[in-house]
């Protein structure tokens, strides 16, 4: 999950950046091949710990990513091949010393999976 979003150091005091958050996943077998899997990622530190840094990407205030897939095991009891896409959304707010709401982003995501196990 990367607690923090991936900071666990301030960029310029050096001191540890407190952070809440979890994440959570469920799944569930539609057919012996065919499965599906959602979960939520919210990762949310401490603004007071972190100092923004202007034009950079360091300051991030709040990660969520909500996530949902669809999987398809080929070749039977084998699961040699996958097919899969999944969707995704994120959010990551930065805390921007410069004009506040200026740095969030968030989008939508397409992924599709080939996968070949050997």
């Amino acid at each position: 999950m990367g607690a923090g979003i991936l900071q666990t150091l301030d960029a310029v005091t050096w001191k540890a950046i407190r952070s809440t958050g979890g994440w959570v996943e469920g799944f569930v077998y539609l057919t012996p091949n065919l499965h599906s899997h959602t979960g939520l990622i919210i990762d949310d530190p401490n603004n007071n710990d972190i100092t923004a840094v202007p034009n950079s990407l360091f300051g991030r205030t709040y990660n969520r990513v909500f996530w949902s897939n669809l999987l398809w095991d080929l070749a039977g009891e084998q699961k040699k091949f996958r097919i899969g896409f999944e969707f995704t959304y994120r959010k990551t707010d930065y805390k921007d010393p410069i004009s506040t709401g200026r740095l969030p982003n968030e989008g939508f995501g397409f992924q599709p999976q080939f996968a070949w196990s050997f």
